[in-house]
């Protein structure tokens, strides 16, 4: 029995020593300055009942790596933009969405929708948009955040940034994860601590806070995470299943979301969030969703921002729609956005 046991504290103490050193040899080499640039907005994010997670409210910092510096702040609410007015003195636009639409690395002025606010009330001011969008929301928390919005002032028009991409949240939500967005499906437990909210893989107190202090404390755990969501990326992206719009149940939540809002006399737009790779080539699956996405948007009369023309003409003159070093929009990307809503929302008017 004695031997068992100090086989097992010696195997235990040689991980141990093993992994301390393998930490210690990644802080040489300066680590955790890369990892930094991979990490996402999960240090700003706190708990929320209704719509699971959203920004720290009334932030004001500044995030600043190798690939960008900006000033980020949140309103009271808990969003990414100015404090909100509810006087109802101008026609109203909620901004639904994720990264894409927060403006993730980005300034909040060259984000798609402060650029169609310019664009819209550059000869009078017509419109106040209301950006409500938040990283890793899928379309469900979208809604809620919008219906959540509407209960201070009506909207006239609501556009939700559909990241095509990422159109599997909608029955796997993604969540937050050692500032990675993944899906809750492979961190099934949750721990809030002072209105912090951290997901784990782990259901027992003891694990949760064990994997909580190897998140803060060691830049081995951090790396073989990283890893991890690197390898799960480029296996979903080579080895995936092809999906289409009605695997997901879009063809089902967009038409009835659409008669929804037409009862309440709000125009719904729809703006798909469309990436390229690294050699400017958008990948055969997202331009087959794209496809369709427009398809179900022209059977069901719900307005559909049509970016990919000019996406492709911008690219065939060698310009790059990527923040650097990460896949986000941008200020390219964004303008691009913001004309074709703009042409969208200007006919609208005429309506009005």
């Amino acid at each position: 029995m004695k031997k068992i046991v100090f086989s097992i504290l010696l195997i235990f103490f040689s991980f141990l020593f093993c992994f301390l050193i393998a930490d210690l040899i990644l802080r040489l080499i300066n680590y955790p300055k890369v990892l930094l640039l991979k990490k996402d907005d999960s240090d700003y994010i706190q708990y929320d009942d209704t719509l699971g997670y959203r920004y720290l409210p009334n932030l004001d910092i500044e995030i600043k790596n190798e690939n960008y510096c900006v000033q980020v702040k949140t309103n009271s609410f808990g969003f990414r933009d100015d404090e909100w007015n509810f006087d109802g003195k101008y026609k109203s636009i909620f901004v639904l969405g994720n990264s894409f639409s927060a403006g993730y690395g980005l300034p909040v002025a060259e984000r798609w929708s402060n650029r169609l606010n310019y664009l819209l009330n550059i000869e009078t001011e017509k419109y106040s948009i209301y950006n409500i969008s938040v990283s890793a929301y899928n379309m469900k928390q979208m809604i809620e955040a919008g219906s959540y919005l509407s209960s201070f002032v009506k909207p006239q028009i609501i556009i939700m940034g559909l990241y095509l991409d990422g159109l599997s949240r909608l029955h796997d939500p993604y969540v937050f994860y050692n500032g990675f967005a993944i899906r809750s499906s492979h961190v099934k437990y949750a721990k809030i601590k002072n209105n912090r909210l951290m997901f784990t893989h782990f259901e027992s107190e003891l694990m949760k806070n064990i994997e909580s202090f190897a998140i803060v404390h060691s830049v081995f755990y951090n790396f073989i995470i990283n890893k991890m969501q690197k390898l799960k990326c480029f296996f979903n992206a080579n080895f995936g299943p092809e999906y289409n719009i009605a695997f997901y149940g879009v063809d089902e939540i967009l038409p009835e979301l659409k008669s929804n809002y037409d009862r309440k006399n709000i125009k719904l737009i729809i703006l798909p969030i469309l990436q390229h790779d690294e050699n400017r080539k958008f990948r055969d699956n997202d331009l087959i969703l794209y496809k369709e996405l427009k398809h179900l948007c022209n059977e069901n009369k719900i307005y559909f921002a049509d970016i990919l023309p000019q996406m492709e003409k911008e690219i065939a003159m060698g310009k790059s729609f990527f923040i650097r070093n990460d896949s986000h929009w941008n200020e390219d990307a964004n303008q691009i956005a913001a004309q074709s809503l703009y042409l969208i929302i200007d006919k609208l008017s005429c309506s009005y």
